[in-house]
Formats: C-alpha cells, sequence, structure tokens
C-alpha cells in the first residue's frame, strides 16, 4: 500500500520534476476549466453571442497550446525511466481513447447507444493517463 502512496504522490522523483509536474497540472486544471465554465454558460444560454463563444473558444485554446508546451517541456526535463513511464502512460490513453470511440462509433451507428460525448472522451484519457502513470512507477519501484 505504501508503494501506490508513494506513486500517486511521485515521491523519489527530484524535486525540479515535481515542480514541473506541478505546473502541468495547473495548466491542465486552467484549460479544463475554461472548457467546463464555457460550454456551462453555453447550456445555460448565459453565452449567446457568437463573438463571445469565439473569444471563449480563442482563450480555451491558448491554455490548451500552453498545457501542451508546459508538457513538451517537462517531458525534456525528465530523467530516461521517468520520461519513458509518461510515454507507455501516454500511448495507453491514446489507444484506450481510439477503441473506446470506435466501439461507442459502431454502437451508436446501430442505435444501440447514444453517440459519445467529448467529454466521456477526456475522462477516459485523463483516467487512462493516470493509471498508466501510476502503474508505471509501481513497475519501476
Amino acid at each position: 500500500m505504501r508503494k501506490l502512496i508513494d506513486a500517486v504522490l511521485i515521491k523519489g522523483l527530484p524535486a525540479a520534476d515535481i515542480k514541473n509536474a506541478n505546473k502541468v497540472n495547473l495548466w491542465i486544471f486552467l484549460w479544463a476549466c475554461t472548457l467546463v465554465a464555457t460550454v456551462m454558460m453555453q447550456e445555460m444560454q448565459i453565452i449567446q453571442n457568437s463573438v463571445v463563444s469565439l473569444v471563449a473558444a480563442l482563450v480555451n485554446l491558448a491554455m490548451g497550446v500552453t498545457m501542451a508546451l508546459t508538457y513538451r517541456r517537462m517531458l525534456h526535463t525528465l530523467d530516461e525511466m521517468e520520461r519513458k513511464i509518461q510515454y507507455n502512460a501516454l500511448a495507453s490513453a491514446v489507444a484506450m481513447a481510439m477503441l473506446v470511440y470506435g466501439a461507442s462509433s459502431i454502437l451508436a451507428k446501430a442505435a444501440i447507444t447514444p453517440e459519445l460525448d467529448a467529454s466521456w472522451m477526456l475522462t477516459i484519457m485523463a483516467f487512462t493517463y493516470s493509471g498508466g502513470l501510476i502503474a508505471g512507477r509501481l513497475r519501476m519501484a
């Protein structure tokens, strides 16, 4: 159980790696907040103007680009083992998203299930990525 807690809390990584990971987490949080806030305001019809929607989309895009660049910068500073863990987790998340999207598309076309919402895809990717990081750190510990 202690190894699991250490893997979740990223114990054992250098302070610089933890600092960079926290920066990435902050940008992920800000990006997700702008996405959720914009979608909720559109659904509640608070945002009805297409110009405001465009501005909100551009703000979300800017947050997302900053998040991606921060993640890329973090990857370049990691040691070889942690970088391998990150890449494996990322590959697992992309693979899971492709598999779930493919299966759900087939089921939606057959009118068995409704179309999969993009928020579910992001959630699936996030949980798969997080699980991959934890599993990788447990394996490498």
